[in-house]
């Protein structure tokens, strides 16, 4: 019983189970449809292994010694029977979700009973169908196929399930990647506010740490992202997603250096679309291993926080907030630097020499290194006051 509650059960379930009814696990209302009934639309699947598809046809296939063939599918396909209103309202969701106009009920099919099948999930056992039906000369019209048919399902839980059967049938993580991103942007435009990692991966049962990374992915330029399916093996995915703090770096760079007057001969985006290029490029070149790879990364967005710290102007700290623990120890260590230094040249080595004017913009000075730094100044504080 504790354990039936623990994977989220509901209480109508639990209730069954203290009654010693049956509980039913498995599709609920499976049924054989017409095939010319089935209508496809866009879903988030955009890519299919022609060979994959081969390999399903010929798994369904059942070839008898007498010659006599039967077709079998394991896993019956899921299909929205959804009625006009109902169907209006998905197409409308659907829109949405992937912009343009909304699908014309009007090219849609109905069934017997003027409802609109949707084919939500099975589109490689579909093609695969089809495969078998233009191979065996088999006329649509006399094709009946199995399925599991959802009648009160919406647009939001039809694409959670395209997401949890692309998940089981092990598409690419780039695929992953953007049917997450698909679905954080989808929630973040219908509630105003962005959702949580948990959130997405409770609606998908994907891991957090599958979610937070699959959106590291999709913040990557497009053609940064297209090098772990061009370079699968020398760039893989897990690789291409740590370029994603790197380009994060090198636009903190880029503004930092504007900042302090270097004029660069292209714009933000370009310049870090570049970098990333090269250091993808470099990765491929030299053949780097993982570790290795994940290592040149790592250094590389070290040394561009050491470059951003140290090239600050002596005193032009109030503005910048350090976004790592790299840089926030060299901030730091800067900002002790700088103040004494500073405390040495004003008072001369004699504290009773400063003018009050000085004594006022050193501790403001102070003040303001402190605010970033106030561990490495502190110190230094009791001289001053001295």
């Amino acid at each position: 019983m504790e354990t039936l509650e623990r994977v989220g059960l509901s209480t109508d379930i639990n209730q069954s189970m203290e009654q010693e009814q049956t509980v039913e696990f498995g599709p609920k209302f499976v049924a054989l449809v017409n095939y010319d009934d089935l209508n496809e639309i866009e879903q988030i699947r955009k890519t299919y292994e022609a060979d994959k598809i081969v390999d399903l046809a010929d798994s369904m296939l059942i070839e008898h010694e007498d010659g006599h063939t039967q077709f079998d599918m394991y896993n019956p396909l899921l299909v929205a029977k959804l009625s006009p209103e109902m169907a209006a309202a998905y197409v409308h969701e659907h829109a949405k979700f992937y912009g343009g106009n909304p699908v014309e009920l009007a090219s849609l099919r109905v069934d017997e009973d003027g409802d609109y099948l949707i084919l939500i999930s099975g589109h490689r056992r579909k093609r695969a169908i089809e495969l078998l039906m233009h191979e065996h000369e088999i006329d649509p019209q006399n094709v009946e196929v199995s399925v599991n048919l959802r009648t009160d399902i919406t647009f939001e839980d039809a694409l959670i399930a395209q997401i949890r059967e692309n998940t089981y049938e092990k598409v690419s993580p780039e695929e992953t990647a953007r049917n997450i991103r698909q679905l954080f942007d989808y929630k973040f435009r219908e509630t105003g506010r962005r959702p949580t990692h948990h959130e997405i991966s409770a609606r998908t049962g994907l891991s957090e740490n599958i979610v937070g990374t699959a959106l590291q992915f999709t913040r990557l330029p497009e053609n940064i992202r297209n090098y772990a399916a061009e370079y699968d093996r020398l760039l893989p995915y897990s690789t291409v997603v740590k370029l994603e703090p790197l380009m994060r770096t090198y636009t903190e760079y880029y503004q930092a250096m504007s900042r302090m007057g270097r004029n660069y001969p292209e714009g933000i985006d370009e310049y870090v679309n570049n970098k990333l290029e090269i250091a993808a490029m470099l990765i491929v070149d030299k053949k780097l291993k993982s570790e290795r790879a994940n290592d040149y990364i790592a250094n590389e967005i070290k040394s561009l926080q050491e470059r951003i710290i140290l090239a600050q102007p002596e005193f032009e700290f109030a503005d910048y907030a350090p976004s790592s623990r790299d840089q926030l120890k060299l901030t730091r260590t800067r900002m002790g630097r700088q103040a004494y230094e500073a405390m040495l040249l004003a008072y001369s080595d004699n504290p009773e020499s400063l003018l009050p004017h000085q004594l006022d913009n050193l501790e403001k000075m102070i003040q303001r290194a402190r605010n970033l730094a106030s561990q490495s100044v502190s110190e230094y504080q009791d001289a001053l006051v001295a």
